[in-house]
């Protein structure tokens, strides 16, 4: 299983460094580890970010607040774990991309004309064990590429650009691995008899 930890000397031994962080939060007093503390949140929240991931998708009804603007009838308090906004669903409907109702993203706050809405985002992910294995993977290449500029101190940005296209070719497999995951619906009419 990941942890922040694990992760971070993973992306340590991407670019030849010896894993040696056992805390990131406090820092455990090494150099790699006051690094990893800086770059770790960024990466972890980049790679979250730029995919619809279902081990980190969420649901949550809205908490209403007072609305502040004319254009739109009302004003919500985005979840304290938001990431970022995938798709808002007026109520009674299914999850769809074609169901989605308008909304504005400003601040904290979700402005939409929905009475009622259910919002579907990305969560910030903050128990490792959770994230598949590839997104790991690709976390930590990304993470490396943050890391190795201090660390390594290459004038050029050669290991960077390096590690960076590795990390990014990661996350494609990772998401195509994810889209695999996400539930199918029926493309046919089930025959099985109802009871009355």
């Amino acid at each position: 299983m990941a942890s922040d930890t694990s992760i971070c000397n993973l992306a340590l031994s991407h670019f030849g460094q010896e894993g040696v962080i056992s805390s990131i939060d406090p820092p455990d007093g090494s150099d790699e580890a006051a690094i990893a503390k800086d770059f770790y949140p960024l990466a972890r929240d980049e790679i979250l970010e730029e995919y619809d991931w279902t081990f980190a998708r969420k649901r949550d009804t809205l908490a209403s607040v007072t609305n502040d603007r004319t254009d739109l009838a009302y004003k919500f308090a985005l979840p304290a774990d938001y990431l970022k906004a995938r798709r808002l669903l007026p109520l009674g409907y299914a999850d769809d991309q074609n169901d989605a109702a308008e909304y504005e993203i400003e601040g904290d706050f979700l402005y939409t004309n929905e009475a009622t809405p259910t919002l579907i985002y990305t969560k910030r992910l903050v128990d490792m064990t959770k994230m598949a294995p590839l997104a790991v993977i690709a976390l930590s290449y990304r993470l490396a590429a943050y890391m190795a500029g201090p660390i390594v101190k290459d004038p050029t940005g050669n290991l960077q650009r390096m590690l960076r296209t590795a990390g990014d070719a990661e996350a494609e497999k990772a998401k195509q691995s994810d889209a695999g995951a996400e539930r199918r619906r029926a493309t046919h009419k089930s025959t099985a008899k109802r009871s009355r």
